[in-house]
């Protein structure tokens, strides 16, 4: 038994001797209550208040109803609701007693935020006490042998800090936060002193400071009295700024008289996109300080994309305005302490002398439709939600809004789409006034609430008891308690309209101290460990307890392991810091870090911590075979994570076992089983197996569509998944449909600037990409650019998605020049946002050089990938896809610049690497094609030609004859055999890639344009001057009409005309032809572009041979000056020039002569 019990032990994570543990036993016995089975309860008297009474007999006889009594109301439940508190009825009503009810917290991860202020703990010598240094004291007795003590100042906190509360009529929806805010500063022990000041905010044109928040007789307070010290005291605003006084600018005033003197930061409970304006019109800019602890009015301001000097000065003081999230805390934290030198965040420029306040007006007066119509153009799909499981409840008190908003998250995917603002929708969002007779109550508008439940699905409304009550009965925590009634006898009374926002079932009723636990038959809840959540459904296992152990030791050490890549070590690190991150329904919340863990491992090559993670995950999944929803979210996340290292077999049969733990639980269709089954597809398409997820999504898509209550944004999603598999498997034409369905299902639904509607425009946007009907899909993109950026902001995420989708469209379809100012500013604004070393950013920058490059600015390209390999290494390592793209990259740069030799290092490099790690052989085929091309370069050209010809043959083997894949390692063998000499053979085969080119990407296509200017070189190389000069010029005219006249596959075509015509010895058209390419190109590219050199080159031959040898010998003579300095003396191209100029010379000498 003892043996058991340790072991148990270990696997939560505590570890005791024997000795320990008998121990901790005995005291058990001595401290505890009665044993079990005697019947008796503890010695001393229990307080009433918190007693459980005794269970009856399982097998008791169930009391009857006495003779005569009414029949229960079928309108009511069969279990007692429970109420929240409201005014008492004058009279009937129903009875009820009150209780006791755990909430839940405000802000669910104190503890980051706490860790992102610790920049602000700082010591400094005191000017005050002091301490005895004994051994320097020793020293000197010794040394001068008088009685002479040293004494050392002692180290106090250097900093203090003030946070003012605006305690506001809004502001009582975030009074738990401000407490739990507060909270948090006083564990920090970081200050010197920490003063809590409530500032109200009700009267425009007179705020007022008080000693406390939220505490109308405290004493008042003057604006002066904020600042204390200058260089020791920093101040925190928590408002959210819709009172009067901020509408009226009289908070600003102050605001800037404070930041004037000490630093000073606003810190904002609702989201950016419901940051009132103009109030808090905030625009992200680039603060830096000079020195710790600096007055904001010291700090300067910059753009942070733009250089400095190309905008105006900034005006005003700044003050930052911060989200409570980890990331601007940190950042403007650092920024006050001087642990950083500079800080991108949201900033309000106040005047330094504000204008005095200006009148407010009063709200207007709405009809119930005019408010529910006004709430919905505003609200998320999320506080919509909500807003129809509050109306299901009367009355309302904050707690309980805060629970029913909680229990939300029990819905498949409701975890991640939470959000604390959610509830600021509904409660700011004129849905709600106060209920008159109870402080502290809550109740629609009149009309409100009846219109809400005639819009929202009945299911979301009525369920909403049923998901509060499974949601009480399994949570565990330490949320602050409130109070609600349940009928019953007692002392007070609930109304007759009141509606319960959770039903009291004998398991709930167990939990608050009022029940017998549901005479379930099984025994005392207290020995059967944790009750069950909702009757049939199992008990709680606590299964996190000994999973999350293992797994964040792992997580630890790879931290601790400097040699592992960055992205690998900041995974990591989310899993271990989430160590102690509980979902309440769910347990550990690390565990959905695990699975992106294993990508990285795999991805990186780490296969020592890949195998243990894959052993750990081995060992814990058997055990995990409980019923329960916390051990089944376990081992289905921990099935995925296993999935992705490999073991697609074990990973399949636990998932299903979730599918079938799921189906005998909660039914075939309950949304418990269609998230597991979701999951289940999605391992299905991550293992390669298809087929099996397509019929998956299918099923499960069939599903939602059977439902009598339509679920828009349930079958929206259901079709993107399945149009994913359908992308899968190369069928783009079927995904861009399932797509477009349910794009016009959420437009028909919920309109077109709807969040779900525009999300689902995007997913149309990707269809269409990946189809490459690029200019539709240009325009869906551009539409959800500006709908994003009109609604949440450039910088938002939405935005940044939409923009690089943009990108990709146009990179896509080879139009660069359109391409490069959108790829600027998605890098800058992925930089600010993200940071420089995300993978979206490097994506960004990466997509940024092979733009450059193939708008022939080589080096412009090779100045983005000289920093970003190394920067892509530094963070993936050297083995992961994404590095060895970006080296990929930097080796095409290379053979764009010429630099040959470099280049085919660089991909024997890769492709050493490609072949250890057995990458695909996809990608190990373009590798090789770009090493044919370096060689080529060199003029080995039968080592060009055979791995050319290799790459063509295993990519008609592996994708077919005419993937464009394939095409473009057919011409380039095509091009090679022409360089050998071999010209029949080599427009035998460009004839054929242009037609399946024309066939399969289409006329006007670039890489089409690419053939047939290959073919016009194969032409002039036979001397068949008519045909290829008639194949050139409507190559031109094509391309100017396509793409313009400036761009840079028009001056290249431009450029090849005039090449052309000096061959066939037209040179009075060549010389027009030349320097209308030569002064394009010196615009467009620049005066020393090694293309435009070329032209310029060019120009010079045809005034050569037109007999204009002075102005010939001038023009050569500056190009090779131009070639010398740009290529260097020796390239081949400068010794040409060279060798024709020396020649011109010598022939202006003989004429002389």
């Amino acid at each position: 038994m003892i043996d058991r019990l340790s072991a148990a032990l270990e696997r939560a994570g505590v570890e005791l001797s024997t000795q320990e543990l008998l121990d901790v036993l005995w005291l058990a016995v001595r401290t505890g209550g009665a044993p079990a089975g005697t019947g008796e309860p503890p010695a001393g008297p229990a307080p009433a208040a918190t007693a459980r009474p005794p269970r009856p007999p399982a097998d008791a006889a169930e009391p009857e109803p006495p003779a005569g009594s009414e029949a229960a109301d079928p309108a009511r439940p069969a279990d007692p609701g429970l109420y929240a508190p409201g005014p008492r009825p004058p009279r009937g009503g129903r009875t009820a007693v009150t209780v006791q009810v755990r909430g839940v917290r405000a802000l669910t991860r104190a503890h980051r935020l706490g860790r992102a202020l610790r920049p602000l703990r700082q010591w400094s010598p005191s000017p005050r006490l002091v301490r005895l240094d004994e051994s320097a004291s020793a020293d000197r007795i010794a040394e001068t042998g008088l009685p002479d003590v040293v004494l050392r100042p002692e180290r106090e906190h250097r900093l203090s800090l003030t946070l003012i509360v605006d305690d506001g009529p809004s502001m009582v929806l975030w009074r738990q936060l401000a407490a739990e805010l507060r909270a948090i500063l006083e564990r920090l022990g970081a200050f010197r002193q920490l003063r809590i000041l409530g500032l109200d905010t009700g009267d425009a044109a007179a705020p007022v400071l008080r000693a406390r928040p939220f505490a109308p007789a405290a004493p008042r307070r003057t604006p002066g009295s904020v600042v204390g010290q200058e260089g020791r005291t920093v101040v925190l605003v928590l408002s959210d700024g819709v009172g009067p006084a901020w509408r009226s600018g009289a908070v600003q005033r102050w605001l800037a008289r404070w930041a004037r003197r000490v630093p000073v930061a606003v810190v904002q409970p609702l989201p950016p996109r419901m940051w009132p304006a103009p109030a808090m019109a905030a625009e992200r800019l680039l603060l830096a300080a000079e020195r710790p602890v600096a007055a904001n009015r010291c700090l300067t301001i910059h753009h942070p994309l733009l250089p400095s000097g190309l905008l105006a000065p900034y005006e005003g003081v700044p003050v930052p305005l911060l989200e409570l999230a980890e990331e601007q805390l940190a950042a403007w934290a650092g920024l006050a302490a001087g642990d950083r030198g500079s800080a991108a965040l949201p900033v309000l420029l106040l005047p330094a002398h504000p204008p005095p306040p200006v009148p407010v007006p009063d709200p207007p007066h709405r009809a119930p439709g005019e408010r529910l119509r006004h709430f919905r153009e505003s609200a998320s799909p999320e506080g919509q939600r909500l807003a129809g499981r509050l109306a299901a409840v009367h009355p309302l008190t904050l707690p309980v809004m805060r629970l029913i908003h909680h229990a939300g998250r029990q819905d498949p995917g409701g975890a991640d789409r939470f959000h604390p603002a959610q509830l600021a929708e509904v409660f700011l969002g004129g849905l709600l006034r106060r209920a008159e007779g109870a402080g502290g109550t809550y109740e629609f508008q009149p009309g409100v609430a009846d219109l809400l439940l005639d819009t929202v699905r009945t299911d979301e409304a009525l369920g909403t008891v049923e998901l509060v009550t499974a949601y009480l009965t399994r949570r565990r925590g330490d949320g602050p308690e409130f109070r609600a009634r349940v009928h019953g006898p007692g002392g007070t009374a609930v109304t007759d309209d009141a509606r319960p926002f959770a039903a009291a079932s004998p398991q709930l009723l167990y939990r608050l101290s009022l029940g017998d636990g549901g005479g379930s038959g099984r025994g005392d809840p207290a020995d059967a460990g944790t009750p069950s959540p909702v009757p049939g459904e199992p008990v709680l296992s606590h299964a996190s307890l000994w999973v999350r152990p293992p797994l964040t030791e792992l997580a630890r050490r790879i931290v601790r392991d400097p040699s592992v890549p960055g992205a690998v070590r900041e995974q990591a690190a989310r899993m271990a810091d989430a160590a102690g991150d509980r979902e309440e329904v769910y347990g550990w919340d690390g565990v959905h870090a695990v699975q992106e863990l294993a990508v990285r491992l795999v991805d990186t090559d780490l296969t020592g911590y890949a195998g243990e993670l894959r052993r750990v995950i081995g060992t814990l999944l058997p055990e995990l075979t409980g019923d329960d929803l916390e051990t089944r979210n376990l081992r289905g996340h921990l099935a995925l994570a296993l999935n992705r290292l490999g073991d697609h077999d074990q990973a399949e049969h636990h998932l299903r076992e979730v599918v079938a733990v799921s189906v005998r639980v909660h039914g075939p269709e309950h949304r418990y089983t269609l998230y597991a089954r979701g999951h289940l597809a999605g391992l299905l398409s991550a293992a390669g197996r298809l087929e099996a997820a397509e019929a998956e999504r299918r099923e499960l898509l069939e599903v939602y569509l059977r439902r009598p209550e339509f679920d828009v944004v349930a079958v929206g999603e259901s079709r993107s998944r399945l149009a994913q598999v359908l992308q899968q498997r190369e069928r783009h034409q079927e995904a861009l449909d399932e797509y477009r369905r349910a794009h016009h299902d959420c437009l028909a639904a919920l309109g077109p600037d709807h969040p779900e509607t525009l999300g689902a425009l995007w997913w149309v946007g990707h269809g269409l990409e990946r189809a490459r009907r690029y200019p539709e899909a240009e325009e869906a993109y551009r539409e959800l650019l500006d709908a994003w950026t009109r609604t949440a902001g450039p910088d938002q995420e939405d935005a940044l998605m939409a923009r690089a989708g943009l990108v990709r469209v146009l990179m896509g379809d080879r139009r660069y020049a359109r391409a490069e100012p959108e790829l600027r500013e998605l890098v800058a604004a992925a930089e600010t946002r993200y940071g420089p070393r995300d993978p979206r950013t490097l994506d960004a920058r990466e997509d940024l050089a092979v733009a450059l490059r193939d708008l022939d600015r080589p080096d412009d390209a090779l100045a983005v990938t000289t920093s970003l390999v190394p920067a892509a290494t530094r963070v993936f390592g050297t083995a992961h896809p994404v590095a060895l793209r970006m080296r990929y990259v930097h080796a095409t740069v290379l053979n764009a610049l010429e630099r040959y030799s470099e280049a085919e290092t660089e991909c024997l490099g890769i492709l050493a690497e490609e072949l250890r790690l057995g990458r695909p052989e996809g990608a190990v085929l373009t590798t090789r094609l770009e090493l044919a091309r370096a060689v080529r370069g060199q003029e080995r050209l039968a080592e060009a030609e055979e791995g050319y010809r290799e790459v063509a043959r295993a990519r008609a083997r592996l994708l077919g004859e005419e993937h464009d894949s394939t095409l473009a390692a057919r011409h380039g063998w095509a091009q090679t055999l022409g360089m050998l000499g071999r010209h029949e053979e080599a427009e035998a085969e460009l004839r054929r890639v242009l037609e399946a080119r024309r066939r399969v990407l289409g006329a006007d296509h670039p890489d089409t344009s690419s053939t047939r200017a290959q073919l016009v070189w194969t032409l002039l190389d036979q001397e068949r001057f008519t045909e290829a000069e008639a194949e050139q010029r409507a190559l031109t005219a094509e391309r100017a009409a396509r793409d313009g006249d400036d761009a840079p596959r028009t001056l290249s075509s431009r450029h090849n005309l005039g090449y052309l015509l000096n061959r066939m010895g037209r040179y009075a058209e060549a010389e027009q032809v030349n320097r209308r390419a030569w002064r394009d190109r010196r615009r467009v590219l620049g005066a020393d572009n090694p293309l435009t050199l070329g032209t310029w080159h060019n120009l010079a031959f045809s005034l050569d041979h037109l007999g204009r040898l002075a102005e010939a010998e001038a023009e050569y003579a500056a190009v090779l000056e131009a070639r010398g300095r740009v290529l260097g003396p020796h390239h081949r191209n400068t010794e040409v020039t060279r060798g024709l100029l020396e020649d011109l010379r010598r022939r202006i000498r003989l004429s002389e002569e």
